[in-house]
């Protein structure tokens, strides 16, 4: 699709929220070190980076068939613990957006764009995050009140990459995917987006490479990028 026909037609942003909202991978990584160490298994940065862009699920599949002390019948247990520690670094930390954010939602509010956040993460996990940006006195805006949808991986069927959370975020706002863009960096959340038939803008993650995703409709180097593409329209 032309930039100018997305922007064009363009009636709401839908944001993915670790990696685009805020930067949550660290906390991530530190969950998955805290937790793996509880079971006395080393883990170096490199094994850490490699489970940014996949979901905890996905990821606890890997885990299982690498190490024979997690048994497929403790699957839910075992994600719930890794989850518990990291509702808990959540809480310990004081999460700012990533740079641009603010600009990007202040332009929505002010251009009559709907605004989604749609991400695999559980409820549970998008209040806490919410909530800690929220209690940051640094930041400019309760992003807690800005959204018309929020969409989490707990309340679908079928997680990203399946297409079910952009689908129930375009139904929420009562908006057409061809009316809507996404932004996400990882090919899980670009191939949802694309799934569910929307244009799809991939931001640059620092802990992986661009050149290993495809499919995106458009590549950014920063959501300023995008806000001056928004304001230059």
């Amino acid at each position: 699709m032309a930039i100018h026909n997305w922007l064009k037609n363009l009636r709401a942003i839908i944001l993915d929220m670790d990696g685009v909202l805020v930067d949550t991978e660290p906390i991530h990584m530190q969950a998955f070190k805290i937790f793996l160490e509880k079971y006395n298994i080393d883990s170096n940065q490199e094994f850490l980076i490699s489970m940014i862009g996949h979901s905890v699920e996905e990821n606890f599949k890997m885990l299982i068939k690498k190490y024979p002390q997690f048994r497929p019948t403790d699957f839910k247990n075992l994600i719930d613990e890794r989850n518990a520690i990291y509702i808990n670094l959540i809480n310990e930390t004081s999460l700012k957006p990533i740079s641009g954010i603010a600009d990007l939602i202040d332009y929505c509010l002010n251009n009559d764009l709907k605004i989604g956040l749609a991400s695999s993460s559980d409820q549970n996990q998008i209040e806490a995050i919410l909530q800690s940006l929220k209690n940051n006195n640094e930041n400019d805006i309760d992003l807690s009140a800005v959204f018309n949808t929020i969409v989490s991986g707990d309340s679908v069927d079928h997680k990203k990459p399946a297409p079910d959370i952009y689908k129930k975020a375009l139904k929420n706002i009562k908006i057409n995917a061809s009316s809507a863009i996404a932004i996400e960096d990882s090919q899980s959340g670009i191939s949802s987006a694309k799934s569910a038939g929307i244009t799809c803008l991939a931001l640059k993650n620092p802990y992986f490479n661009i050149e290993d995703i495809h499919g995106q409709d458009m590549i950014l180097e920063t959501i300023h990028d995008l806000v001056e593409l928004l304001y230059e329209h």
